[in-house]
């Protein structure tokens, strides 16, 4: 699978959302969470962790001593398993080697521009009200998400400018079962769909949104291949069998806190 198409397809799919051809946000948020986000390639190390075993002298000669390790970061894998990073394939000596082709300018380029994309989507702004579509980690001017998926069930917003917001809860999640909450104080909510409304908020204001996070298994056959999948609401935790070159999922969700800088543009980009 190369990451461009994981990268159409989310895309896409926010492209016919957003423009009221359907609603597929809970397509976008298992996606996001769990096939795109590991097809980035986020630190140095991933050159580091392959098995010498699996570099032949085809793939030795693509090797660059010029830190491209770090060059490579931020880059999205070209050729990938469900398990792995990095394809294997059965060499002409019987070993398992690794396809000459891991990154693809392709999937780099695409990669990044439905990264915008997906930023942009996690929320809206209507005259007064702020709709968060997808419970992902954002900065804007009307409103902070903070989201602790998929370790728990909660999830926070920071109000700038916003009278009323909507949060749209994923299809695992039950209506009934979501608790809503304005600073101390437990808050009534209006069911819109698979939005939440709370109104009559200011500046300052902390909404918070709870709700449980059930975990389960699935097997699945991909590519001729079985393999068991943990999930936790939208997000794979665990995956069986393992990669072998590069193995995907290995870097869960600790719940620690990490403070880092947040984004806000001056100014919108209309797609």
């Amino acid at each position: 699978m190369e990451i461009c198409e994981v990268s159409d397809m989310v895309f896409l799919a926010l492209l016919l959302t957003r423009n009221g051809a359907g609603d597929y946000w809970d397509d976008v948020d298992r996606w996001v969470r769990n096939m795109y986000t590991e097809g980035q390639m986020t630190n140095a190390d991933f050159s580091t962790r392959i098995p010498d075993r699996y570099l032949s002298a085809s793939t030795a000669a693509y090797k660059d001593a010029r830190d491209i390790a770090l060059r490579s970061v931020g880059s999205f894998y070209g050729w990938t398993r469900a398990n792995d990073g990095l394809m294997v394939f059965g060499g002409d000596d019987g070993e398992e080697k690794l396809s000459s082709p891991g990154i693809m300018h392709c999937c780099i380029a695409n990669g990044a521009r439905t990264l915008y994309h997906v930023w942009d989507s996690i929320a809206s702004k209507h005259g007064d009200e702020c709709r968060v579509h997808l419970l992902l980690n954002r900065a804007s001017e009307w409103l902070d998400v903070y989201s602790y998926l998929p370790v728990q069930g909660r999830v926070v917003l920071k109000i700038k400018r916003a009278g009323r917001v909507a949060v749209r809860v994923s299809e695992w999640v039950t209506l009934g079962e979501v608790s809503a909450a304005v600073g101390r104080e437990k808050a009534d909510t209006r069911p819109e769909g698979r939005y939440v409304a709370i109104g009559g908020l200011k500046a300052g204001d902390e909404v918070e949104l709870t709700f449980p996070v059930p975990e389960r298994t699935l097997h699945r056959v991909l590519g001729r291949r079985p393999y068991k999948f943990t999930l936790r609401g939208s997000n794979v935790v665990a995956m069986d069998p393992s990669g072998v070159a590069y193995p995907l999922y290995q870097h869960q969700p600790t719940g620690k806190l990490v403070g880092k800088t947040c984004f806000v543009p001056s100014k919108r980009v209309i797609w």
